[in-house]
């Protein structure tokens, strides 16, 4: 009786022991697949967490970027703005670091100026406008508190007068001296102050003020006596500099290619060699009264019947044949050390391969920087010109002649559009901040090599 009381006791020990390993396995295989699945969530909602955070990243740098857009039908194009792609291992030349140690003692104080401006007023340092553009006030003919009040609101790099501006001589005087004495109350430094004289175009000499002006382009190059250039372009000179005007967009290189050249007698000569002798002594004349001459309208209108600034107007050249010609004044103006070169408003697509006007042109420019080795200042054509704003946009215009290599940006048909535009191009990436430098450290250096 006890042996099966003891193998009774026996058998359900071993029935409980397997009933408790299979219910341990249970047990543990719930525990397993519990860990996975619980695995399995919590990577799920780890991804969609940063899904979710990369979102609000992009839509955070989305916003920033709009702060400094142009909003509503001013906005800037995305086909004006592109990435710039920059191949690996390749660095922009303007982001090429410079050794302040190798440069002039003047070259590196510029430097420093440039680099210690807020950006801002870096941008408005590149534009040269007609004062009613910021004033409000149309003709403005006096440097008054609403000059003053627009420059401490807009540090623009410089104002183009026209003949409207100029009512006498004592008031021009009073209005450039009034301009440049606030411009350096405000910032420490110098505006640059323009007018169109040249002879057969006059702002200040031979119109209101009385003064004489020199002949006409096409008369002194009929004389063939380069030594009357210089001696009409000096005393040229020496009325803009008694006005205390520093800047003349006042030679015209054009080659006459044809006699109906809708330049007429604003043009010195229909032969190559004639007008590049003219160039380099009329260069001369302005340098040595210490007013910036402003070569013009590169790379040559000479062959156009119609002006391109009213439509658009294509040069029939080849590049060869431009060289032959056109160029060689070009060459001239700058062997006689001219700081400002114009760019045209024409379209050279067949000398140059690219259909748009040559001022947004980068082979055009780079032919200017590379071939004819000009390295001073250059100016964009002027972009409130009908055959300019027929087709681009005020935010555009400025956008395309900065990237193109433009160094001015010549009034454009509105400044604020304008400087919001690059604004936004430097925000996104388009144009670097170095770019903006590298123009404002040229307009500077020649500033500071006038010996004024």
């Amino acid at each position: 009786m006890a042996q099966k009381k003891s193998g009774a006791q026996r058998e359900h020990r071993r029935k409980r022991r397997a009933r408790n390993r299979a219910i341990s396995f249970v047990v543990f295989l719930i525990l397993i697949v519990g860990i996975g699945f619980g695995g399995y969530m919590g990577v799920r909602f780890f991804l969609k967490m940063s899904s979710e955070n990369h979102v609000r990243e992009e839509q955070h740098l989305e916003a920033v970027l709009s702060e400094n857009a142009i909003v509503s039908d001013n906005s800037v194009p995305e086909s004006v703005l592109p990435e710039i792609p920059v191949e690996e291992d390749e660095v922009p030349p303007e982001e090429i670091e410079v050794d302040l140690d190798e440069l002039s003692e003047e070259e590196r104080a510029v430097r420093e100026l440039v680099a210690s401006m807020p950006l801002e007023e870096k941008i408005a340092g590149l534009f040269v406008i007609h004062p009613e553009a910021i004033t409000g006030v149309d003709p403005v003919v006096i440097a008054g508190d609403g000059t003053r009040s627009a420059l401490e609101q807009n540090a623009i790099g410089g104002f183009w007068y026209q003949p409207k501006n100029v009512t006498g001589a004592e008031e021009i005087k009073e209005m450039i001296s009034g301009t440049k004495e606030m411009y350096r109350e405000i910032y420490g430094r110098d505006i640059m102050l323009f007018v169109q004289e040249e002879g057969a175009m006059n702002t200040i000499a031979g119109t209101t003020t009385g003064e004489s002006a020199i002949d006409a382009a096409a008369v002194i190059g009929a004389s063939g006596d380069a030594s009357n250039a210089y001696n009409g372009y000096l005393n040229l000179a020496r009325i803009l500099h008694n006005y205390g005007m520093p800047c003349d967009f006042g030679i015209n290189c054009a080659v006459k290619q044809t006699e109906d050249c809708y330049l007429g007698e604003r043009a010195f000569h229909e032969d190559a060699q004639i007008v590049a002798e003219m160039v380099n002594s009329a260069t001369r004349g302005l340098n040595d009264q210490m007013v910036f001459a402003c070569l013009m309208d590169f790379p040559g209108e000479g062959r156009l019947t119609a002006d391109p600034g009213v439509e658009a107007t294509y040069v029939d050249a080849t590049l060869e044949q431009m060289q032959e010609t056109d160029l060689l004044a070009f060459q001239a103006g700058i062997d006689a050390k001219a700081p400002m070169i114009r760019m045209s408003a024409a379209y050279y697509k067949e000398a140059f391969g690219e259909d748009v006007p040559a001022t947004f042109s980068e082979s055009v420019i780079s032919n200017l920087r590379n071939e004819l080795g000009f390295s001073g200042v250059i100016v964009s054509a002027d972009l409130s010109l009908p055959s300019i704003n027929a087709k681009y946009s005020a935010a555009d215009s400025a956008v395309l002649a900065l990237q193109a290599g433009c160094d001015i940006i010549l009034c454009p048909s509105d400044y604020t559009l304008a400087h919001a535009a690059i604004a936004a191009a430097v925000a996104n990436g388009t144009i670097t901040e170095q770019r903006i430098e590298e123009s404002l450290i040229r307009i500077y250096m020649m500033q500071q090599n006038a010996g004024e």
